[in-house]
């Protein structure tokens, strides 16, 4: 169950929802698109991270990174 405020970013290509609770110390990558929503089934990985996203673009990066290192 993800923190809120969170930010969602679904790359269409890899058919991945990323998703980053403010105050979680961790991205939540989701199978299919599942933008707003606040569970985990689906739950592909958990990504850590060390600080809170500050503005949209910031999970956009970090999902983008995360496929060229892992698909």
């Amino acid at each position: 169950m993800a923190t809120l405020p969170c930010v969602w970013h679904y790359e269409e290509a890899h058919d991945l929802t990323f998703r980053w609770g403010r105050k979680d110390g961790y991205i939540a990558v989701l199978s299919g698109d599942r933008t707003y929503e606040h569970h985990d089934h689906g739950l592909v990985a958990r990504v850590p991270v060390s600080a809170g996203w500050v503005s949209g673009e910031d999970i956009k990066l970090r999902a983008r990174r995360w496929i060229r290192t892992n698909r």
